[in-house]
């Protein structure tokens, strides 16, 4: 973010999408798989998003997407460590955007999340804000 700051003076949005997976019933799975799979997309979402945070307060704006998928919202068989680290995925984004939509939104900024397969939720400033 410091590189991208100084190059372009501010970071007006921030695309988060990572994935990887293991296929396989529970009985195989291991730790490891489970740390894998939050250290690539729970963490890789977070970090980045702490990284500018501050940032867009400061500017009073800017857009977070978050790219989840369909294994945040529904548990797929046989995916179990993926289906946990989106689940953590999709609670981070409707946490930062019960948190911090006001934060974020006067200046046109938003919160999004996208679950590929599902839907598509974007979430302006709540209505309790005043832009």
């Amino acid at each position: 973010m410091d590189q991208a700051t100084q190059r372009f003076g501010c970071v007006d949005i921030v695309v988060n999408n990572a994935g990887i997976i293991q296929v396989g019933p529970m009985s195989t799975a291991t730790t490891e798989d489970f740390t894998n799979a939050l250290d690539v997309m729970f963490w890789g979402t977070l970090y980045p998003t702490l990284a500018v945070l501050s940032q867009m307060r400061a500017q009073r704006g800017g857009r977070i997407v978050n790219i989840t998928s369909i294994g945040g919202v529904v548990s797929i068989p046989h995916l179990l460590p993926y289906t946990c680290a989106k689940f953590a995925a999709v609670g981070l984004s409707e946490g930062l955007r019960a948190e911090l939509g006001c934060v974020l939104a006067p200046r046109g900024g938003a919160l999004h999340e996208y679950i590929r397969g599902w839907r598509c939720s974007s979430a302006f400033a709540p209505p309790s804000c005043t832009p």
